[in-house]
């Protein structure tokens, strides 16, 4: 019998009703380039004093739990899944196609969609239930597509089984369908469009979700979430434009702006909103292939006129999410 190949590896997800109750996976996760399912599982051999020079003769088994990190190519279809989780689930609107809206949380806790996430082949197959997103990073650069980085944590991973599914039909949203504004800080978002000719970012978010562990179990009785953070990067060739941006900066003057980053492929779209302050100056100058760059990282900040630090607002061909 031949070795199990990574190549027939597949990931599976479906909706939990209650925080790490599994259910059986509904969709086939697509554009998945890596995943790993991290189980927790900790005891210990205490020492003791029994006249004995052996390590330990009590061992406990002390606290269970399960972690994961996933690498995905973004897709307009299937961004949700993961936008869902990181923040509120979304009430899509629209007749098709069906917009979704994903504002960072500031008042009160998020209500995420709860993953049980299934990963193996075969009858090699493994499951992380109660799956909540603790960090993610979305990537984007010219000539390439979106592509966001996940880690994870959850009640337990166990042995689980896949449901018989199919693959879907999903769009990779690109660097090439991407425009970028960079607005004042009491400006309108999406009025100045940048029109450098080389461009990637980096948005990443934190948000601060931990297990949380009582009397009476091992595996965690609940989860506790708390202030979210993240910042954007962008890496932009140097041009009248940009150099106003670092010029301004160096004033010296406190910088601050709205960004917005808007990928459209006919009636989809992805974007994101987010509004920053400039707490480091940038070296200068930065070479990327060649190209002058300046490398300027934004630090969330809350902006009266977008009434947050971060909104994405996904537009897809989806009604329901499986």
């Amino acid at each position: 019998m031949p070795a199990a190949p990574r190549d027939l590896l597949a990931v599976q997800i479906g909706k939990e009703t209650t925080w790490g109750t599994s259910v059986n996976p509904t969709a086939k996760l697509m554009l998945v380039t890596d995943i790993t399912l991290t189980p927790i599982v900790e005891s210990t051999v205490h020492e003791d004093m029994r006249g004995s020079l052996a390590p330990g003769h009590v061992a406990t088994l002390d606290s269970v739990g399960g972690e994961a990190s996933m690498e995905v190519v973004l897709s307009y279809e299937d961004v949700s899944y993961i936008l869902d989780n990181l923040f509120s689930e979304a009430t899509p609107s629209g007749g098709g196609p069906y917009t979704r809206d994903y504002p960072a949380p500031t008042t009160a806790v998020t209500t995420p969609r709860l993953l049980t996430l299934v990963q193996g082949q075969g009858t090699f197959v493994y499951g992380l239930h109660g799956g909540l997103i603790t960090s993610t990073t979305i990537s984007l650069a010219s000539n390439a597509p979106w592509t966001a980085s996940s880690d994870l944590i959850g009640k337990r991973v166990v042995e689980d089984a896949f449901a018989s599914l199919s693959d879907r039909t999903v769009t990779p949203i690109m660097g090439n369908d991407t425009v970028l504004y960079i607005d004042a800080w009491g400006g309108t978002i999406g009025t100045t469009a940048i029109t450098a000719t080389y461009m990637s970012a980096e948005l990443s978010v934190e948000a601060s979700r931990e297990l949380v562990y009582g009397l009476g179990a091992v595996e965690p009785r609940t989860y506790v979430e708390n202030r979210y953070t993240g910042s954007l990067q962008l890496v932009l060739e140097v041009t009248s434009q940009t150099e106003a941006i670092v010029n301004g900066l160096l004033a010296p003057a406190l910088t601050q702006n709205q960004i917005r980053l808007v990928a459209t492929q006919g009636t989809q779209s992805l974007t994101i909103d987010f509004a920053g302050t400039l707490t480091t100056a940038p070296e200068i100058f930065t070479d990327t292939d060649g190209v002058i760059t300046y490398d300027l990282t934004w630090d969330g900040t809350y902006n009266a006129t977008l009434t947050n630090w971060l909104d994405i607002t996904s537009v897809s061909s989806v009604a329901t999410l499986a």
